[in-house]
């Protein structure tokens, strides 16, 4: 197609068009060009280069030089400046002319843009609450660490679960238990600092990030938090009661990496939850050992059902006045190999 003719057409139907030389310097420019940047003045004899965002001149000469040596059309994505300032996203096609020349069309991806960011942005939060998600939670406790460790500082991990959720969303409906979460996650950011990282990794299970919150500050945080969470939430016509089990594990003490870190202060969460609600627990290697210990448990008992370890016995009741039978207890009893016989405090 001649060339004036890919303009006049583009001209037509793009929100920006020029043909620059290869200086750089614009000879030919739309009539929407001017008013899509909102300049005062025509863009003639200006170097593109003035309207191109600095971080993106550089794609943009690569582009240029492929689309010279290809000879096709080439497409990229780069912001153009509003004004000579405000920068705004544009879809591009350049197109090497005779003479060293290059043909170039811009349409607004502003939207586009705008929806991209919208993806990313629910890819890493929570829809309901607006919380970073755990995705976007893991990312924000390795650069923690990052920063814990170039300022010789500690940081603090809360995983958080909150006790009667469950049963309040299956009996009064999901749409109570949305507006309990939204203001469970309103009171978790009012109990930390600005600074601190507050998201929301499952249904009722929250997590808080603190950097320069050593022991002697996180039995106040901890405190504060529980004490926030048996206040009395009042959502729609109802007057809830709910709590939370807290587990807490530190860095450097607990963990190196975000994926131990976790793991350990979830860990303290599971035995917090197992000593009664609204109680909170740090991370410890005995923590650690009596989970250890349980699963291990567990497993054997799963193995002494289908192995036939499980025996009935029956412990006689008499009367004491007349010394006659009166019924009987019945007493599960467990013999495993290679635990011996096993108390049954212990299952």
């Amino acid at each position: 197609m001649n060339p004036h003719a890919s303009f006049d057409l583009l001209s037509c139907i793009s929100d920006f068009a020029v043909c620059i030389n290869a200086h750089g310097v614009i000879e030919q420019a739309s009539k929407p060009s001017q008013a899509f940047l909102q300049l005062p003045v025509e863009l003639l004899q200006e170097s593109i280069e003035l309207f191109i965002q600095p971080e993106d001149m550089a794609m943009f000469v690569e582009v240029r030089e492929k689309a010279k040596q290809s000879g096709e059309k080439q497409t990229f994505i780069c912001r153009l400046l509003r004004q000579r300032v405000l920068p705004v996203w544009v879809d591009c096609y350049m197109h090497a002319l005779p003479e060293d020349k290059y043909l170039i069309a811009a349409f607004d991806a502003t939207h586009w843009k705008d929806s991209e960011s919208r993806l990313v942005y629910l890819s890493t939060h929570d829809a309901l609450t607006g919380l970073p998600g755990k995705v976007l939670l893991d990312d924000r406790i390795a650069m923690n660490i990052q920063t814990a460790q170039r300022e010789k500082n500690v940081l603090s991990l809360i995983v958080l679960s909150l006790d009667g959720y469950r049963k309040i969303n299956d009996l009064l409906g999901h749409g109570i238990g949305d507006e309990l979460i939204k203001a469970v996650a309103e009171r978790l950011q009012n109990c930390v600092r600005r600074s601190d990282t507050v998201a929301r990794v499952s249904d009722d299970e929250f997590s808080m990030i603190m950097l320069s919150a050593g022991r002697e500050n996180i039995e106040l945080i901890a405190r504060k938090i529980l004490a926030a969470m048996q206040r009395s939430f009042r959502i729609g016509e109802h007057t809830l009661h709910i709590s939370a089990s807290l587990g807490v594990s530190m860095y450097p003490e607990h963990g190196q990496d975000a994926s131990l870190l976790y793991r350990n202060a979830e860990m303290a969460m599971y035995r917090a939850k197992a000593q009664g609600k609204n109680y909170w627990k740090v991370y410890s290697d005995q923590v650690d050992d009596t989970e250890r210990s349980d699963l291990s448990l567990e497993s054997a008992m799963y193995e002494g059902i289908e192995n036939g370890e499980f025996m009935l016995h029956y412990q006689p009741i008499f009367c004491t006045q007349t010394g006659q039978l009166k019924g009987a207890e019945a007493l599960m009893r467990w013999q495993n190999p290679s635990r011996g016989f096993v108390s049954p405090m212990k299952f």
